[in-house]
């Protein structure tokens, strides 16, 4: 591999970080930081936050908000919103659920339950 790695940077000149190994042939030594995985967590926290402070909160499920925050990222349909949600990081729902979840949405008239919401009663545009 480390082969690979000179071809592709022939040429290149290094930043001396003061962190190469010994000998340049060896593979880096157990005590390396290793990336196990990401998370977007700044990102959902900002919109976690501002979904609570609308008062979208009032409507207790867990699938809606979780496709709600994912396609405020990007818009896309629910077996996309499934791979965005774990490109952001974060556990993914089946897309069942997903179904489930709009068909709730539909029955329950969240519309209705988060226009009720306290945040929003004379808080927003008449109409």
């Amino acid at each position: 591999m480390w082969a690979a790695q000179d071809r592709l940077n022939a040429g290149q000149q290094a930043f001396d970080l003061g962190l190469a190994a010994a000998d340049p042939g060896a593979a880096p030594s157990l005590g390396s930081a290793v990336v196990a995985g990401t998370r977007c967590e700044v990102l959902w926290e900002a919109l976690s936050d501002t979904h609570s402070r609308l008062g979208i909160d009032a409507i207790a499920d867990e699938a809606f908000r979780s496709m709600v925050l994912t396609r405020i990222v990007e818009p896309a349909s629910k077996l996309a919103t499934i791979v965005i949600l774990e490109d952001l990081g974060f556990p993914a729902t089946h897309s069942n659920t997903l179904s489930a979840a709009l068909k709730r949405c539909q029955a329950l008239d969240y519309r209705d339950a988060v226009r009720g919401s306290s945040r929003f009663r004379g808080n927003g545009p008449a109409g």
